[in-house]
């Protein structure tokens, strides 16, 4: 592999950034936390800029992958999953009028 650095994930919130870095920082994986200050400043830019990127060096991108593959859940359904339509709209509208963020997603492998 070449040198340089590697997106290995995306998070969506400064918390999950910093849990990804520190995941990998746990296996001797050092990572570089782009575009944190930015959403630090202005968090609506979040989306604008496709969220926090987490970079690691090529040599550990591979490993970084296959730790984050190994603690990607199969998709699971959220708590407040209710098989009806209508109500989720309702409790969306709700909580997006009271200014609660949808839940994030920590996106995992190669880009």
């Amino acid at each position: 592999m070449s040198d340089g650095l590697v997106l290995v994930a995306r998070a969506f919130s400064v918390s999950e950034a910093m849990v990804i870095q520190s995941m990998l920082a746990a296996n001797d994986i050092e990572t570089v936390l782009f575009d944190i200050n930015t959403v630090n400043l202005d968090p609506g830019m979040m989306l604008a800029i496709g969220g926090i990127r987490i970079m690691a060096l090529a040599e550990d991108a591979d490993e970084a992958w296959a730790i984050m593959k190994a603690h990607q859940t199969e998709d699971p359904q959220p708590l407040s999953y209710d098989p009806h339509p209508i109500k989720n709209g309702i409790w969306a509208t709700i909580l997006a009028l009271m200014g609660v963020p949808p839940p994030a997603r920590i996106k995992a492998g190669k880009d």
